[in-house]
């Protein structure tokens, strides 16, 4: 990762700790994750997005996950074993990540793009009537992955009051939420608690995040689902019954991380020095950075000729638009290239020069 691994001393510490005591490498691990480890989260995500104290409640609000491809993957079941609904639809961005797609198609549902406003959000309002009534549930990224793009409060709680008023489920994926440049992006819970709902203001949203992205762990396996207390309690289960808790050491670890920021900011700023180089050698496309996330999510011709030609002249291996989204003759992304900046600085510093000097000629796409 770019900033070269800068919690990997706060995990060993941890790790190092926790190993040899009762609950450490020894005894089977909660499917809940450890009661310090959801308090460190339940912290964190109130301190992080202005939540009243006490909003989120570490027991009813909150289950540890094996990364959040498995999350993504064990709401959607959850959710569709909840629902009653015949050929059960599941909506997502595009372009997208995509584990949405394969979670949905894994758990029987029908992955189907939803429409979306310029910077990729959904926009739930042009979901047409006749496939609401299918709709199961809703992911929606933020920030964008991979535009880099941030859906402001407003935009996030408008989309929480369509989706409820549907009656469908809906789930924030805020893996990006951390590397960020200028101000830190709103999130799920940020527009959960400027206009708390009901006795529970998480019924029918959920939100994951996880310490991949934000702690440059992605080896170490761990994130959350915070929200929907049903959702929880059935994820709790399905964890206990057919999934994989995270080991106890590990979730040593993953509470050392969540409780300490200066890593974060250390990566951060690696990040953003490497995004602000990356913008002076696009420059001739008129590209610029996004707020968020470590994407160049640039305009080309082609973006399958572009990454052929990068990889053929450059020896630069990126990923043509076209296979982050679906469509045929509208894919969203096929006048799009994209550029991963998540080598270690030196790497990346090498890669910018070789990217500028191909942006010049336009990519040949």
């Amino acid at each position: 990762q770019a900033a070269g691994g800068s919690g990997i001393g706060v995990i060993e510490a941890a790790v190092t700790r926790a190993g040899p005591t009762p609950g450490g490498w020894s005894k089977y691990p909660g499917p809940k994750g450890s009661p310090d480890l959801r308090a460190a989260i339940a912290d964190w995500a109130t301190a992080r997005f202005g939540a009243p104290e006490g909003m989120v409640d570490p027991e009813r609000h909150v289950v540890a996950c094996s990364g959040t491809r498995a999350a993504l993957e064990l709401a959607c079941r959850a959710v569709l074993a909840r629902a009653e609904i015949d050929q059960p639809a599941v909506l997502f961005p595009n372009p997208f990540y995509h584990a949405y797609e394969a979670a949905a198609a894994f758990c029987g549902a029908e992955p189907i793009p939803a429409p979306c406003d310029a910077d990729g959000f959904p926009d739930l309002d042009a979901v047409p009537d006749g496939l609401w009534r299918r709709v199961a549930l809703i992911y929606f990224t933020t920030p964008g992955n991979p535009s880099g793009a941030t859906a402001s409060t407003m935009r996030i709680a408008r989309a929480i009051d369509t989706a409820r008023a549907r009656g469908v489920p809906i789930l924030f994926d805020e893996c990006y939420s951390e590397i960020w440049r200028g101000a830190a992006p709103a999130g799920g819970l940020s527009a959960l608690a400027a206009a708390p709902r009901g006795d529970d203001p998480f019924g029918g949203v959920a939100i994951v995040n996880s310490l991949s992205k934000r702690s440059g762990a992605p080896g170490l396996r761990s994130g959350f689902v915070l929200g929907w207390p049903d959702l929880i309690a059935d994820l709790a289960v399905m964890v206990a019954r057919i999934g994989a808790p995270i080991p106890g050491p590990i979730q040593a670890a993953s509470a050392a991380l969540w409780r300490d920021e200066a890593h974060v900011a250390a990566f951060r700023a690696t990040y953003a020095e490497t995004m602000a180089a990356a913008g002076r050698a696009l420059a001739p496309l008129g590209w610029t950075p996004p707020p968020a996330g470590f994407f160049c999510w640039i305009p080309v011709t082609d973006g399958e000729a572009a990454a052929r030609a990068l990889w053929v002249a450059h020896g630069l291996r990126t990923m043509p638009g076209r296979y982050m989204a679906k469509g045929d003759q509208d894919n969203p992304g096929a006048a799009r290239l994209r550029v991963a900046l998540v080598e270690p600085p030196d790497r990346m510093r090498a890669a910018i020069e070789r990217l500028g000097e191909a942006a010049k000629g336009g990519f040949g796409g």
